[in-house]
């Protein structure tokens, strides 16, 4: 299941933009579109890329204080790996874990990670 329906972006956006704190050690992003039907992944895609330089912002003002393997950005979306080549900048400043969602529950499923990058 792509996504085809209007993802939040600029609302993730004003969050990330709005942190003021050096102490941020974890940032977990669940990018994942239930019932989508016609994919709009270049749309996605941009979507995804505008959140790197965001991300390595917020990590800018932590990994001074709590130290460059202590920032970690948790990415769970449809397509992890196609995400993941939009986020090359956050992954020289700490660490970036990729993952989907199970779609076996009725609610919303179980994150899967697929490990560290």
């Amino acid at each position: 299941m792509l996504p085809s329906v209007e993802m939040p972006f600029h609302q993730i956006y004003a969050t990330l933009d709005s942190v003021a704190s050096t102490h941020v050690g974890k940032i977990v992003l669940d990018l994942n579109v239930d019932n989508a039907a016609n994919p709009a992944v270049g749309c996605f895609l941009e979507g995804v890329e505008g959140l790197d330089e965001r991300l390595c912002r917020v990590a800018e003002l932590s990994v001074e204080e709590i130290g460059f393997n202590a920032f970690t950005v948790a990415l769970s979306t449809f397509d992890p790996f196609l995400s993941s080549e939009r986020l090359g900048s956050i992954r020289q400043k700490g660490k970036l874990v990729l993952g989907t969602r199970y779609r076996t529950s009725d609610v919303c499923g179980e994150i899967f990670w697929f490990g560290e990058h």
